[in-house]
């Protein structure tokens, strides 16, 4: 397996294709769109993918499995340049990083369906 240094990588996407890509399963997975917001980010020598409220001001957050299709189709879709996805709890200052599986959205929202907190407010997807 040829590993490529972070730098390589924006010599083999075309950016504009891949926010194109993302935003087509964004729309075909996600029933209501208007409540979010994705985009497709160069930071840091880095891409990522970044699933947010379209409302800044709504502070309850969103569950993980709203988005659960979208993720799971967006980790289908890159295949091995699919790295951790990094969440930002509503109210939060730090992010958790988790791979994205079925099973791990599935215990991620069961626990905060247990505990009283906010929903998430980012989720960003780092694209190794």
């Amino acid at each position: 397996m040829i590993y490529l240094k972070p730098y390589k990588i924006f010599e083999t996407i075309d950016m504009d294709q891949l926010k194109f890509d993302v935003n087509n399963i964004f729309l075909s997975e996600v029933s209501n769109e208007d409540k979010f917001d994705i985009d497709v980010i160069q930071s840091d020598n880095k891409i990522w993918i970044s699933i947010e409220l379209s409302n800044y001001l709504d502070y309850n957050g969103f569950k993980l499995i709203e988005v659960r299709d979208v993720l799971l189709r967006i980790k289908d879709f890159l295949e091995d340049s699919c790295g951790k996805m990094y969440i930002l709890v509503a109210g939060e200052t730090e992010r958790f990083g988790v791979e994205i599986t079925k099973s791990n959205i599935i215990e991620i929202n069961r626990y905060y369906n247990m505990i009283d907190t906010n929903g998430i407010s980012n989720i960003a997807i780092s694209v190794i």
